[in-house]
């Protein structure tokens, strides 16, 4: 056996269909129908695939397709001659793990930013995207991020990362890249003749960047009240309270709560109440 490699046949983007074609130089002296057989992870693999190269050098090939990804893969080509066995191996490698901490934010009306974070020797990520339609793509990058240029749409987002092999999984995301839904549902609540508690959730999954909440009074010489709550589209919790002080006794309110982010705002909710009078 003179030499052994692999090469990629077919894209890393292809994830688990990725193909890899393993090619062992041996001599003539040998039948390559009879005399090679490849060992892949143990397991004993026959290959009817060879060129002659010359009058002294075959080019026998093995097509894989590894099975699971994320596994490291050892290929070792066994040549028997005169009743003595000769080998060499390659391995392709694969990552210790998907990224971690995978975000999707939205830019402007046509663009995304997805990123994560990982740790590990990586040659690069792949990032599939996909649409409730089942519509698909993937796309390959060396960097911690990528920007995706695409229409608005729900988009579940999934980041393998790779070394010769894809990750046996991968990290993912979900962004509702549009103009966000109005809250789910909000209540006031500690009512006094001084002070009012609101409290709502948005448990609709939209991607939020603030609040925007405004009280008016029935008294039109009372001006409005309008506070904008900044928030992490990631964060944790899906429950808000902000509680309004200094009110009239025994008045009229109306306040409404709009979600926004840098495409637009949702539509109001809107609740009536009245404080205790004194």
């Amino acid at each position: 056996i003179q030499s052994i490699s692999w090469t990629l046949v077919s894209s890393i983007r292809q994830l688990s269909q990725t193909m890899y074609r393993i090619d062992c130089i041996v001599t003539t002296e040998i039948d390559p129908l009879i005399d090679i057989h490849w060992l892949v992870n143990g397991d004993i693999k026959n290959s009817s695939m060879f060129t002659l190269l010359n009058d002294e050098t075959y080019n026998i090939s093995l097509l894989i397709n590894p099975d699971p990804l994320g596994v490291s893969v050892n290929v070792s080509c066994v040549a028997k001659n005169d009743g003595s066995a000769y080998s060499k191996f390659v391995q392709l490698h694969a990552p210790t793990g998907p990224p971690s901490d995978v975000q999707a934010f939205i830019l402007d009306n046509d663009s995304i930013k997805v990123n994560w974070t990982s740790s590990g020797n990586n040659n690069g990520f792949a990032i599939e995207y996909s649409t409730k339609d089942g519509s698909s793509n993937v796309v390959l990058t060396r960097e911690f991020e990528i920007t995706l240029y695409l229409p608005m749409n729900t988009y579940f987002i999934i980041v393998y990362s790779y070394v010769d092999l894809p990750s046996i999984n991968g990290t993912s995301t979900m962004i509702m890249f549009d103009i966000p839904s109005p809250i789910t549902s909000f209540v006031i609540f500690n009512i006094s003749s001084s002070n009012a508690t609101l409290k709502w959730t948005n448990e609709n999954r939209s991607y939020i960047t603030y609040y925007v909440v405004s009280l008016t009074s029935s008294c039109f010489e009372i001006s409005p009240i309008n506070k904008i709550i900044s928030v992490n589209p990631y964060e944790s919790t899906s429950i808000y309270n902000i509680t309004f002080s200094a009110l009239y006794s025994g008045m009229d309110y109306t306040v409404k709560v709009r979600a926004g982010n840098v495409l637009g705002e949702s539509n109001s909710k809107t609740l009536n109440f009245s404080t205790i009078s004194t």
